[in-house]
């Protein structure tokens, strides 16, 4: 049977991976509450002026987004912040007009009931991103529309999908019920689902991203293993196999640590508990000056992997929420010669001969690099050098590698 059209419109939720970020805070975020935005979906521009600004989370008044939605008819003009975390409900219907829901790091939305979808959502200029949905039970290909797909949207007009993991372990991450319109899909991962990435009403199904959609717009969306032939991906907290393991992401080659890569969206990381990504800020000084700049934290049960540094847009100005360095300080890391932090100089010196060394007084680093490896930077100790030669000669000098304590040891290796 069909999905049977709901007299009154409800909005959904939605959650991703990427990856993501605990404690986070939102720095345009007015002390008011009071945050002007423009929209812009595929068919219009449109301003408005939040109402009120409202965080969400198990140790706030408003414990989940299914207390908050269940007590109201419908929300206008709201934005929704939610804590990191892990959140059930058998049902999540969310209505309303000009309703903003971002997860502020890890957010999980668990569905406990096999034949309802995680999320229904019905509307007017709806966005829900950095959200991470999934069912725990399987659904079934016999009959599509009686087990839950992850999000579905009935009336549903100028919503916005963004930066969310759609782990299907149903039917399908998205579904066009009735009275849908201009809805962009963007930066998403979705997988895992039993008949495709997306369905409707009409019972077709598509497990890639399609243009001339009538109703979905898609933009740098990860779709894979939908479909009947789909691998089915563990549904067990307990049975995970954290995707560090899974890809072998403790190797770090050139541009990239395992399968994270310079120039990924950060959204777009598939990040498995217990690895978390946390947002922060760090401040660096440069040739113009110290520079505060986005990153996100990589951590495992409260241990620090790595750091991700957003890139920076030169022709905007302004830094995009994408991978444009990395920072390993954890030992686990190695190159496929063994070398990480932890290392010593002489090591590095036996793994790659053709090793030269560095220093830079503007941001006080010494560092070694190889040509094997382009664009990767292994920082050294300071107490590593010798002291035999002036480091101010120049803002950027060449040193020989006697210069250095052959038990000198990488502090950090940096991808750029």
């Amino acid at each position: 049977m069909k999905l049977k059209h709901l007299i009154f419109p409800f909005v959904i939720l939605l959650s991703c991976n990427s990856l993501k970020t605990k404690n986070q805070k939102r720095s345009n975020l007015p002390s008011k509450h009071v945050l002007k935005k423009t929209t812009k979906n595929n068919l219009q521009t449109v301003d408005f002026v939040f109402k009120d600004t409202i965080y969400i989370g198990q140790t706030r008044k408003i414990k989940s987004l299914h207390d908050y939605f269940s007590n109201s008819n419908k929300r206008d003009s709201v934005y929704l912040l939610i804590d990191p975390g892990t959140y059930y409900s058998n049902e999540m219907w969310i209505k309303g007009d000009f309703v903003t829901i971002e997860g502020r790091g890890q957010v999980n939305l668990y569905c406990t009931e096999l034949h309802e979808n995680v999320m229904w959502i019905s509307g007017n200029h709806i966005t829900v991103k950095n959200m991470r949905m999934k069912h725990f039970a399987p659904g079934n290909g016999e009959n599509q529309n009686c087990s839950g797909r992850v999000i579905a949207f009935d009336n549903a007009n100028h919503i916005v999908i963004e930066g969310c993991d759609l782990n299907g372990c149903g039917l399908a991450g998205l579904h066009d019920n009735l009275g849908n319109s201009d809805i962009l899909i963007r930066n998403n991962y979705i997988h895992n689902n039993l008949l495709g990435a997306y369905t409707d009403i009409d019972g077709r199904v598509w497990l890639e991203e399609t243009k001339g959609h009538d109703v979905f717009t898609f933009e740098n969306n990860r779709m894979e293993n939908n479909g009947p032939n789909r691998t089915l991906e563990s549904n067990s907290l307990d049975s995970k196999i954290t995707l560090l393991e899974k890809l072998n992401m403790y190797l770090i080659n050139e541009g990239k640590v395992g399968n994270i890569q310079i120039g990924d969206w950060i959204n777009t990381l598939s990040i498995e508990y217990p690895i978390e990504l946390i947002k922060s800020k760090q401040v660096r000084t440069t040739e113009e000056g110290k520079v505060t700049e986005p990153i996100y934290i990589l951590t495992q049960e409260g241990t620090e992997l790595f750091k991700i540094t957003c890139a920076f847009n030169a022709s905007s100005r302004e830094w995009e929420d994408k991978v444009g360095e990395i920072n390993i300080i954890n030992p686990k890391f190695e190159t496929e010669k063994n070398i990480g932090v932890n290392n010593t100089v002489s090591e590095f010196l036996k793994a790659y001969p053709d090793a030269k060394f560095f220093y830079t007084y503007i941001s006080d680093r010494f560092w070694c690099t190889t040509e094997s490896l382009k664009k990767m930077q292994f920082k050294l100790s300071r107490n590593s050098f010798l002291g035999n030669i002036d480091l101010f000669s120049s803002d950027l000098i060449q040193i020989e590698s006697k210069d250095f304590k052959t038990e000198g040891e990488i502090i950090s290796v940096r991808i750029y």
